[in-house]
């Protein structure tokens, strides 16, 4: 009964929800979103979110292209708080100056995502400068969790022209990152089964 009710589980997960998972990893600053794409996170003990990203990779009220060349436009970055979690587009800080400045005829994006630090602001823009994409202001939200991810979490690498992860002797980083693989894996291939288990921990443990 379990090998079956696991095969069915697999079936749904990866013929009938087809799950795309947002969340990408980068090679230039470190983590990303997958552009052109729409996700529900949150659930559970959390209030479910909208999360839809524009062509650049960027949250966007929709799913749509944006033009490098317009330079009559506001960029946003910073981490969690910029990002907004746990809010739809239009109630973030950057939603909301989206909302206000479109009548102007201004552009804002919102360049924000959780866990960023201050090295990943510095090459995320000048990922998407040297891509072409211009500006007339950046507005950098500065968090306090930037100095321990800073110290703890990242590292410019050798050629001074990447962020990578910081973990070297850290078990502890290392046995975060493997639950959260494996907390992907059964999200992505066994979505019946991570729901149980993910409503029996946020209610009971």
């Amino acid at each position: 009964v379990l090998i079956l009710f696991l095969i069915l589980d697999f079936t749904y997960s990866k013929f009938l929800t087809q799950q795309k998972k947002i969340n990408i990893s980068h090679k230039v600053f470190h983590h990303h979103l997958l552009p052109n794409s729409v996700e529900i996170q949150g659930g559970g003990k959390y209030p479910k979110f909208k999360v839809v990203t524009n062509s650049l990779g960027f949250r966007d009220s929709k799913v749509r292209e944006v033009d490098l060349k317009k330079k009559n436009r506001i960029v946003f970055i910073g981490d969690s708080f910029t990002f907004g979690v746990l809010l739809d587009y239009e109630y973030t800080v950057p939603g909301l100056a989206d909302i206000y400045f479109r009548e102007k005829g201004i552009e804002v994006l919102n360049a924000g995502i959780s866990s960023y630090s201050s090295s990943i602001y510095y090459y995320k823009t000048k990922f998407f400068i040297d891509q072409g994409l211009k500006f007339s202001h950046l507005v950098v939200f500065i968090d306090i969790s930037d100095i321990e991810d800073e110290a703890i979490k990242y590292v410019v690498d050798e050629q001074n022209q990447s962020v990578k992860s910081n973990v070297k002797d850290n078990h502890q980083q290392e046995d975060k990152n493997l639950k959260r693989k494996f907390r992907n894996f059964l999200e992505l291939n066994f979505n019946i089964t991570y729901t149980f288990i993910k409503y029996i921990d946020d209610n009971f443990f």
